[in-house]
């Protein structure tokens, strides 16, 4: 059945005028909704550009860097951050820099961390052209010389001090937080500490041996001399502590005596022995160091399991956890002592200190006491566990501890190590080798703030391993790799071929 023509006329009609019906609210409801969304839009916008700017401006008041890379090379040393949160004095930083120069605004950057870096240290950047007569009145005679004032103590930096040529005669290397962070001690620290290098048994020698530590040693603020005890007949008043580096012949039995004296008066000694191709020479040493708690092994430590790289006669150390090894811990800095001798507590000893072991050979390690032949382990060695440094201190008095906690460490008294080598010119750039001699002396002098990982020159970074790191390396890559591959290939090849 047909719809007549009026009817769908009709339906027409209304259809239209239901769509017109409804097309009108729908315009106006999306007009709205636009309005809607725009003004969101804008208050949103707006509402993060006034974050911004309000962090911007908080921000303006503080300072915060993240520093990338992996020596830290933009960062404040962790030594210089504690000899800054140690201060108890302003530090006046006068910088004559001259504008517009690298070198200049190499140090620029670095005083501007000393700046943010501590509340005690202000800063101040002078031209000495436009303010002559504020360089006149420092004496300043060459730009790029940095003056740091506390107390009426002046140290000045020259420019020389703040860059070091490196091996390359073409590179110069940025030394700045050295020199800044030793000028920041010298003129804050209220007493000069003094340590004595004990001669006259053919020692290593602080002109040539021991250039580099003596170097840092008077950097860190000690006064640094020799002291020949057979020819005073004494322990100058005014020591600190006494040095004894690698001797190769034995002090007498009155040496013996007035360091012994000196120890009972509360001196401090740090004793760093070599072993000798000939057993029993340092008997009148061996005796001083057994009253502190510590004996001498007549031998050559051999570690097969943890030396540097294929050297067994290098053993690289494990540490015990003490202040003086806090920071190799925690930046993974190994040491290496080579031709180092073993050391043990003294049998029967029941004297005033407590003696504690700081370093110590592997497992597999041995004192190999025939010293002309090849190393081999048989029934005359001193086998393992060997330990290769000791910590020596007063007993921690139970008395003064609050309830429930440790006593608290005794006085240091010394720091005994069966190796001197590892401080010596040739070996003390190796990763924590010079760390560790400077943080035993600190530790001596009671300068805790000085122990701490120095600040290290801007170099490219060498891995050292040990002989099993190595093998494990070579085996893994020269072999591991190559071999894996020639398996995979193969079986590729044979499944292509059977399919």
């Amino acid at each position: 059945m047909r719809m007549p023509w009026s009817n769908w006329s009709k339906w027409g009609k209304q259809r239209a005028a239901g769509r017109a019906t409804r097309s009108g609210p729908d315009r106006t409801g999306a007009a709205a909704r636009r309005v809607r969304y725009g003004v969101n839009a804008v208050v949103l916008t707006c509402a993060v550009v006034g974050i911004l700017v309000l962090v911007n401006a908080a921000a303006a008041g503080y300072r915060v860097r993240v520093d990338l890379t992996g020596s830290r090379q933009f960062s404040l040393s962790d030594q210089t951050r504690q000899v800054l949160r140690a201060l108890d004095k302003d530090v006046k930083v006068t910088a004559f820099l001259q504008p517009g120069n690298a070198l200049s605004g190499r140090i620029q950057d670095l005083l501007e961390e000393y700046d943010y870096a501590s509340g005690r240290v202000t800063v101040q950047f002078v031209d000495p052209e436009k303010n002559p007569s504020l360089a006149k009145s420092y004496d300043i005679t060459e730009y790029d010389t940095t003056v740091f004032e506390c107390a009426g103590r002046v140290k000045k930096v020259p420019l020389k001090d703040a860059f070091a040529m490196d091996m390359d005669p073409q590179t110069i290397q940025f030394t700045g937080e050295q020199a800044f962070t030793r000028a920041v001690t010298a003129v804050t620290r209220e007493r000069q500490a003094v340590a004595y290098f004990l001669e006259g048994h053919e020692e290593m020698t602080l002109d040539v041996q021991l250039a580099a530590a003596r170097d840092s040693l008077e950097g860190e603020g000690f006064t640094v001399q020799t002291l020949n005890v057979a020819r005073i007949g004494e322990v100058p008043a005014d020591a600190t502590m006494v040095i004894i580096a690698g001797p190769q012949r034995d002090i007498t039995p009155d040496e013996a005596q007035r360091l012994s004296e000196y120890m009972d008066r509360g001196g401090r000694v740090l004793a760093l022995v070599d072993p000798l191709p000939e057993k029993g020479t340092l008997v009148n040493l061996g005796a001083f160091l057994a009253r502190c708690g510590v004996a001498l092994d007549d031998d050559i430590v051999v570690d097969p399991e943890r030396s540097y790289f294929y050297d067994p006669l290098t053993p690289v150390p494990g540490y015990a956890f003490h202040s003086i090894t806090a920071g190799l811990i925690e930046r993974n800095l190994a040491m290496a002592l080579p031709r180092a001798r073993s050391l043990r507590l003294a049998p029967g000893y029941d004297g005033p200190y407590d003696v504690t072991k700081l370093l110590w050979a592997s497992q597999q390690a041995w004192g190999e006491t025939t010293f002309n032949a090849e190393p081999s382990r048989d029934e005359d060695d001193i086998k393992g566990p060997l330990e290769l440094a000791f910590i020596v201190r007063d007993k921690a008095d139970p008395s003064t501890a609050p309830p429930g906690s440790e006593p608290e460490e005794g006085k240091p008294h010394a720091v005994v190590v069966g190796d001197a080598s590892f401080a010596g010119s040739d070996w003390s750039g190796f990763q924590g080798n010079l760390d560790f001699f400077l943080n035993s002396v600190n530790w001596l002098a009671g300068e805790r703030e000085m122990i701490a990982i120095r600040a290290k020159d801007p170099q490219f970074n060498q891995v050292f391993m040990s002989g099993d790191q190595a093998r494990r390396v070579f085996y893994s890559t020269v072999l591991g790799i190559p071999v894996a591959v020639l398996i995979v290939g193969t079986s590729m090849w044979l499944r292509r071929r059977t399919l």
